[in-house]
């Protein structure tokens, strides 16, 4: 079942026994964790009725005695398992799953990874008509940002594309991370109608003129005066540009130069599906840096990309500064 199918039957107050939420994008399994807390028992109720566990603090014995409790002055026992993929016994559940208590309302959130579709618990979940598996799926990072302008719509907020485009760019596919700083933002705005790429900038801690994204425009045009002006900078605050954001997102920048390289015939229309993207804002950008490199360079690029990433990580690195490191990575980037 989809998020919005379980929350119109969640509001309609037409409940199952069980409800499983899996999956590596834990904002949709975060969203319907504080509906289950929030909305199905009232205040008096949540006093004797609710309980909020943690997987590695329970066995599968002691999450039956709680769900086969009856409720007391309120229709539902609510039973909410926090953390459910570090909870051993969860397959021990297998009996429970066949023949759940009628009254009680059990979910496992089950966060940053798929359950074991192998076991006899899951095939029983996939069974059962008292059961709801929702799995949260990632966003594909070209669809992040239609999601942020439905977001901030139900803000009362417009957002134009190119800053949508921007914070997706900058924050990647982490519904979370975005969510957290759109809705700061969206407080910050109170009063007015329509964010614009500047509110981004000016609000969520990107320099309008030396950051990664104008880093990765300069290395595309190979412009060494303003690669140095940039590192400059960004070296001199690497508490606001961690070394690792950026080595992810040039990586992603270069990946995606590669397969367009190596798989576009040169057209818009084919360049914009092998970069994955959903408009042609950065088109221009891509065409240039396509131009200037060849598809060995690009592959020097990953590779080297690659080296710094373990050497942030500790691997091979001899106390060196991430100042250091990164200027170091630059300067191997363009030569």
């Amino acid at each position: 079942m989809d998020y919005k199918n379980i929350v119109l039957q969640l509001e309609k107050k037409e409940f199952k026994n069980i409800y499983f939420l899996h999956g590596e994008e834990e904002y949709f399994i975060d969203l319907l964790v504080r509906y289950f807390e929030n909305k199905v028992l009232n205040n008096s109720e949540k006093a004797f009725n609710q309980i909020i566990t943690y997987g590695k603090d329970l066995n599968a014995s002691q999450l039956t005695d709680y769900c086969i409790q009856l409720p007391m002055m309120a229709p539902y026992r609510m039973i909410i398992v926090k953390e459910a993929q570090s909870m051993r016994s969860l397959p021990d559940m297998d009996s429970y799953i066949n023949n759940p208590a009628p009254q009680t309302i059990l979910v496992f959130a089950h966060k940053h990874k798929k359950m074991d579709g192998r076991t006899n618990f899951a095939k029983n979940m996939k069974r059962s008509m008292q059961s709801v598996i929702f799995e949260s799926k990632r966003l594909k990072e070209n669809a992040v940002p239609s999601w942020v302008v439905k977001y901030m719509a139900e803000k009362d907020l417009k957002i134009d594309l190119d800053a949508a485009q921007l914070v997706a760019e900058y924050m990647g596919n982490d519904l979370s991370r975005i969510s957290n700083e759109m809705g700061k933002l969206a407080i910050q705005l109170a009063g007015k109608a329509e964010v614009k790429k500047q509110d981004i900038e000016d609000n969520i801690g990107i320099s309008k003129d030396y950051n990664v994204f104008e880093l990765q425009k300069a290395l595309g045009k190979k412009s060494r005066g303003q690669i140095a002006k940039i590192i400059q900078y960004m070296a001199a605050n690497m508490r606001t540009n961690p070394i690792q954001m950026i080595i992810g997102l040039l990586y992603s920048y270069y990946s995606k130069l590669f397969v367009a390289k190596s798989s576009s015939n040169g057209t818009d229309a084919s360049l914009m599906k092998a970069l994955n993207l959903n408009n042609s804002y950065f088109l221009n950008e891509y065409k240039s840096a396509l131009r200037n490199y060849s598809l060995q360079e690009i592959k020097n690029a990953i590779h080297t990309l690659k080296y710094y990433d373990l050497k942030s990580k500790g691997v091979g690195n001899k106390n060196m500064s991430d100042r250091d490191m990164f200027a170091e990575m630059i300067y191997k980037l363009i030569n």
